[in-house]
Parts: C-alpha cells; sequence; structure tokens
C-alpha cells in the first residue's frame, strides 16, 4: 500500500482494529509466535504475516462499513429534509449530531452562516422533533431526535458487522 502512495491511517493502519483489548491480546499472541522470547531469523513467519494480513483485512471492512454507513445516513437525511421542506444545508447540521453532537458555532462556521441563521436552523429542527438540546449557554449541544435518531440506528444497522476473517 505504502508503494502505491496510500498513506492514510484509516486505510494504511491498523491501530484503531488493534484498539480493540481482544486484538491486541492476539496481537501479543502472535508476535510471541514468531519471536520465541528473542529474534532468531530462521523462525517461521507465517503466524505473523497471516495475523497481520487479517488485520488489514478487517480495518479494511472496517472503514468500508464506516463509508457505507455515512452514504446511506446522509442520503436517508437528506431525503427527511426534503420530505419536511427544510433547507438542503440542515443535512450537516442532523449529520453533525448524528456522528456526535451539533454545535451551533460549528454548524454556522461548516455551512458559512451568520449567528442568526444558525440559530433559526437549529431552532426549527428542534422544533420539528429531529434534535434535542443537552447542556446549557455555551455547552449546549444537540444530539438527533425523533425520526432522525431512528434513521442513523437503522443506517448503523444496516451495515453492522464483525467483518470476516479472509484466512481462517
Amino acid at each position: 500500500m505504502a508503494r502505491t502512495g496510500e498513506l492514510a491511517p484509516e486505510f494504511s493502519s491498523i491501530e484503531e482494529w488493534l484498539g480493540e483489548q481482544t486484538n491486541t491480546l492476539h496481537y501479543y499472541e502472535a508476535l510471541r509466535a514468531v519471536q520465541g522470547g528473542s529474534f532468531q531469523p530462521e523462525r517461521d513467519t507465517r503466524p505473523w504475516l497471516k495475523f497481520a494480513f487479517a488485520a488489514h483485512h478487517r480495518q479494511a471492512q472496517r472503514v468500508q462499513r464506516r463509508y457505507e454507513w455515512t452514504v446511506r445516513l446522509w442520503n436517508d437525511l437528506a431525503r427527511l429534509t426534503e420530505e419536511r421542506g427544510l433547507a438542503e444545508r440542515t443535512v450537516s447540521a442532523l449529520y453533525a449530531a448524528a456522528v456526535g453532537e451539533l454545535r451551533r458555532t460549528t454548524y454556522q462556521q461548516d455551512e458559512s452562516l451568520s449567528r442568526d441563521q444558525a440559530i433559526r436552523d437549529i431552532q426549527t429542527l428542534t422544533r420539528t422533533g429531529l434534535l434535542t438540546a443537552q447542556g446549557h449557554a455555551t455547552g449546549r449541544v444537540y444530539i438527533l431526535a425523533g425520526i432522525a435518531s431512528e434513521i442513523a440506528e437503522a443506517a448503523a444497522a444496516a451495515v453492522r458487522g464483525p467483518g470476516r476473517n479472509p484466512y481462517s
């Protein structure tokens, strides 16, 4: 992958995948199997290579699922805003709420809106039951609510899965 210039960590690194405790344990098991306490060049490295290739494959599957989720979620939220007669730009507000939380200042900046425009959009989304506020004043954030939350859950369910190990 590096030879072809693909150095983006989400594609070339297995750090995220290794971050899960059981995967980290398997990593050390595979490493111990080939090292045997010290480096010996004549040792069989196939177990390590099998582990590393499977880890990269699983991470690639994870990135693929994340991509599919993003596309599905964005499209479904776009349909929802269109059906409700909301401004097209509000899709980005709903998407931000789906991936974590929406802040008025971030939405305002991302969409190049005035403060009042951002406030109006968020109030509209809240009033229509698509967002709910949490916190107060400068700490206020918005999360998905109602049908928008159901759409996000359906998108996640559609792409959920542990992936498969191509080497087992």
